[in-house]
Order: C-alpha cells, then sequence, then structure tokens
C-alpha cells in the first residue's frame, strides 16, 4: 500500500501515564478511521471540551508544540455577523450581538459559520487546524441554529474541507463536582459574608450541562465514522493529561516545532529527607 494512504487501525482503549507512579492512567479511547491525511491534504481536527475539561491550556499547548492554528466558532461569530447585517442594523458591541442573536437566532446558522470556517481554511491550507466549535457563550450555546443536529452541515463541510478527526475531552459531572467541592470549598463564612465561590461553582456546574448536551449530536456525527478521539480527563491532573495527548499526536507523526526537555528529580529520604 502507498506510504501516502491514511493509516488505518481498529478501535481500541490504551491508558498511559507519565514516570510519577502515583501518577493517574488516562484512557483513550482511539476510533478506527482516526488518523492524519496523506501529504498535500490540509489536516483539520475538531475539539470538544467543557467547563473544567483544560480545553484552552491544550489548545494552547497544541498550538505552541505543533504550531497548531486555531479557529474559534465563537471568535468568528464575533467577528463576522456585524459585516453579514451591516446593511439593516449597526452592531457596535458583544452586548449588541448577543441582543440580536437572542431575538433572532437564525442569523448565526451553522452551515453559514462552517462556511467561513472552510473559507478560512482554503485560503491558507498549509497548516494543522484545531476547529472549536462549540462556543463558550450562553447565548450562542442556547442558539438552535448554531447547535443542532449537525449531520448534514458537517457532511457539506467535509467535501471540500474533510476533517480528520475531533478529539472529545471527556468529563464526568460527578468529577466535575468533586473538583469544585475541593477547590471552592468554603471553611468558614463570617456570618452575613457572601460565598462567591458557591455562586461560581454553581455556575460552572449549569454551564457544563449545557455543553454536555449541545456536543452530543457533533460526538455522534464523529463517532458514527470512527474518527472520534475519547480521552478521560476526569482525574483532573494536567500534567499526565497533556502528556498523553502529546503521545497520540507523536504516534500520528506530527513533529514537534517545540523541543520539550524532560527533568527527572530524584528526591532522597532520611535525615536530610528532601534534599536533592
Amino acid at each position: 500500500r502507498s506510504s501516502s494512504e491514511p493509516r488505518q487501525r481498529p478501535e481500541y482503549v490504551r491508558k498511559m501515564s507519565v514516570l510519577d507512579i502515583n501518577a493517574p492512567y488516562i484512557p483513550i479511547t482511539v476510533g478506527s478511521n482516526v488518523c492524519f491525511p496523506p501529504s498535500g491534504t490540509t489536516p483539520i481536527i475538531f475539539i470538544f471540551g467543557g467547563p473544567g475539561s483544560g480545553k484552552g491550556r491544550i489548545v494552547a499547548n497544541l498550538r505552541s508544540m505543533f504550531g497548531m492554528k486555531l479557529i474559534s466558532a465563537e471568535n468568528i461569530v464575533l467577528k463576522y455577523l456585524p459585516k453579514k447585517v451591516q446593511h439593516f442594523i449597526t452592531l457596535s458591541t458583544a452586548n449588541d450581538i448577543a441582543e440580536l442573536v437572542k431575538r433572532e437566532p437564525s442569523h448565526v446558522p451553522l452551515d453559514w459559520v462552517l462556511r467561513l470556517i472552510q473559507h478560512i481554511i482554503m485560503a491558507d491550507p498549509h497548516h494543522v487546524y484545531i476547529v472549536d466549535l462549540i462556543p463558550n457563550l450562553k447565548w450562542l450555546v442556547r442558539n438552535t441554529s448554531l447547535v443542532k443536529e449537525c449531520a448534514a452541515e458537517l457532511a457539506a463541510f467535509e467535501e471540500k474541507t474533510p476533517a480528520s478527526f475531533a478529539i472529545h475531552l471527556s468529563l464526568t459531572e460527578d468529577s466535575l463536582n468533586k473538583t469544585l467541592d475541593y477547590s471552592h470549598k468554603v471553611v468558614c463564612v463570617p456570618q452575613g459574608a457572601t460565598v462567591a465561590d458557591e455562586a461560581d461553582s454553581t455556575r460552572t456546574k449549569r454551564r457544563f450541562q449545557l455543553h454536555e448536551g449541545a456536543i452530543q449530536p457533533f460526538l455522534t456525527y464523529f463517532s458514527s465514522l470512527g474518527r472520534l478521539v475519547t480521552m478521560d480527563v476526569s482525574s483532573g491532573a494536567s500534567e499526565p493529561i497533556w502528556d498523553c495527548i502529546h503521545k497520540f499526536f507523536i504516534d500520528q507523526s506530527l513533529p514537534a516545532q517545540v523541543l520539550v526537555d524532560s527533568v527527572v528529580v530524584f528526591a532522597m529520604g532520611g535525615q536530610d529527607g528532601g534534599v536533592l
């Protein structure tokens, strides 16, 4: 078989961890058709991850290490919607955009956003693109013209710009709750004091539930094609999670543009415990 053809593999589950014996294992499930495209085809990777998944840090690392270019659907809406409607309304602020979209959700259809993403990629195809399709803004996530059953729109997108695969940074609500309970626990609250951290925790949980509902049609689309990578990030252990993602992309023969030096530290016990 030609070396330029994409590699196929059976679906499998593997676990990885860093050298620390106390580090959690990070399960990753890779679909049977997950692979980087042959030379000359633009790699396009969709990424899905809600509050608490560490998606922002992971995307930043991917951009830094592998030179990936990020396309954010949220940023596209904020940038291009004012131009789209400029002939009959002026949108000067993000609040103006939000109010219009809340009144008339049809101004932000999924196929329009995907066409803009496609134009960006086709205008500069010599990069690896990572596409963050689900917005963080609540009024956009709730937009039923944008977040909806997506099979037809994604299939049309892939006619000219086929997606390589999608990554789902999977997090259970129970794991999110444990993390929030630990990080926002209030030991002693003076009488009459407000508990801002608890309010933040509640908002995060609601955002998580909203996001989980929004991504399901997109996960179903990629999973049905065998092009979904699911990584369990419930442990919240950022370094082992990044180690797992980094190794996955190295396994795909994607060259790193930034050399990462690993340092192994040995701590000595005894009377001088902690002295290196």
